[in-house]
């Protein structure tokens, strides 16, 4: 019996045996695990613009402006991959560090270079000049000084000097004491009379020789009715876009009791703002007196005048009036354009100054940048990334010049066009008054 479990042991050890082997055996031939091998990590930048344009436009970097610190800038660096080529680093620095230059640019691409014209483009703030002549025809005009009837000599007075208003001006010629007679029969209806002879319009040689021909000197003189009447004629040009200027020409004092004075004051304060002048043709003092509390009234001059060449060296000086005023608008709109250009003119420097300035902090930071990779190992030749930095340096400083010069080449040639364009209207207008 003891036989037999001795053999079971040993018949039991051997089938132990003999598995162990087979698991050792089995476990020598099978092949040992594969180590995985470390994919290495590639930089992914946009590619940097090459051109100025592109380049003012691709910014502002991850840490551009508020979120740049030397600090921040190396915990992000810390994370780019190593083995960087010189393109990989150069687009790296720039997605982090380029300068926001996008204002920058909309500002030279929507700069306005036009200088329109600073002023109105006609003296008196752009008002229209109306002229209205009251010329009386009453039956002492038929009188003579030198050969001619005073209407004669006022006449032709009256045409020389509409005929030199300034373009664009208009004139209107109304006529009182021109029916009837200065008899006391006719008073009525003289002293009823005034007529519109040429509306108010630009002057016209023909149509106003043709209005001068209508009437001869012949009634009463009523003043307050030709200047009331002149009041409803300029209706609707208003002082805010007309400037009103009216001349009463007589050779006598109101003879149809009416107050011309009250008539002139009227017309003056009115939204017409209207000025009266006067003018005393042969009057004696007592008919000056007159005349002159009128035009005092309308706010305007009184000027007597006795001669032909009286009449005509008033209406010269009148002229010349206008002619100083186109010789004011011409100067003050001039200097005010220059004055406009030299405002855009430092408005473009400062800008070019400041975008400069940006353009040289960018170089500075890139630099950085470059250099905080190379004390990474994350690239092996900084030297020629700084090249490309350089490169873009340049090329962003000639885009920043050449853009200045050109707006302000533009903005010199459009001053240079205005003035000229003053200066032409200045002397065209004041050599229509010769």
């Amino acid at each position: 019996m003891k036989r037999f479990f001795t053999l079971g042991i040993i018949i039991l050890s051997s089938l132990f045996l003999i598995t162990a082997c087979s698991d050792s055996t089995a476990s020598k031939n099978e092949d040992p695990p594969k180590k995985e091998e470390k994919k290495e990590e590639k930089a992914e930048f946009p590619k940097a613009a090459t051109e100025p344009e592109d380049m003012m436009l691709e910014g502002p970097g991850k840490l551009a402006n508020a979120n740049y610190s030397e600090e921040a800038m190396k915990e992000s660096f810390k994370k780019i991959p190593n083995k960087l080529s010189t393109e990989e680093a150069y687009n790296a620095v720039i997605h982090y560090l380029a300068e926001d230059y996008k204002e920058d640019y909309e500002y030279y691409k929507n700069l306005n270079t036009t200088i329109e014209m600073p002023k109105s483009d006609k003296p008196g703030n752009g008002k229209t000049l109306n002229v209205a002549i009251l010329l009386d025809s009453s039956g002492s005009m038929a009188a003579k000084i030198g050969g001619k009837t005073k209407m004669e000599i006022a006449k032709e007075a009256v045409r020389n000097y509409a005929s030199k208003l300034p373009q664009g001006s208009n004139v209107m010629l109304r006529v009182y004491g021109q029916k009837g007679s200065n008899a006391d029969s006719d008073k009525k209806v003289s002293c009823e009379s005034t007529e519109v002879v040429y509306e108010l319009n630009t002057y016209n040689e023909g149509d106003f020789q043709n209005s001068l021909d209508q009437f001869k000197p012949t009634g009463w003189t009523p003043i307050a009715g030709a200047i009331q009447a002149a009041q409803k004629d300029l209706e609707g040009q208003n002082n805010d876009k007309a400037e009103n200027l009216i001349y009463v020409v007589s050779d006598g004092v109101e003879t149809c009791d009416g107050d011309p004075a009250a008539a002139a004051k009227s017309i003056a304060e009115s939204a017409q703002h209207a000025k009266v002048n006067v003018i005393g043709f042969d009057v004696n003092d007592k008919g000056q007196q007159s005349l002159e509390k009128i035009a005092q009234a309308g706010g305007g001059e009184y000027q007597s005048v006795n001669s032909a060449a009286d009449f005509e060296k008033y209406l010269l000086g009148e002229k010349n009036k206008l002619w100083l005023e186109w010789q004011t608008w011409g100067s003050e709109n001039f200097i005010e354009a220059q004055n406009i250009a030299s405002d855009k003119f430092m408005e473009v420097q400062n800008r070019h100054s400041e975008i400069l300035n940006k353009i040289v902090e960018e170089k500075s930071r890139l630099e950085k940048g470059v250099r905080l990779l190379s004390e990474l190992k994350k690239v092996e030749n900084g030297f020629e990334v700084e090249k490309l930095i350089n490169n873009r340096y340049n090329t962003l400083v000639e885009y920043d010049d050449d853009t200045f010069k050109s707006l302000q080449n533009e903005i010199e040639d459009n001053r240079d066009a205005l003035q000229e364009t003053i200066e032409n209207k200045r002397n065209q207008e004041q050599g229509s008054l010769d």
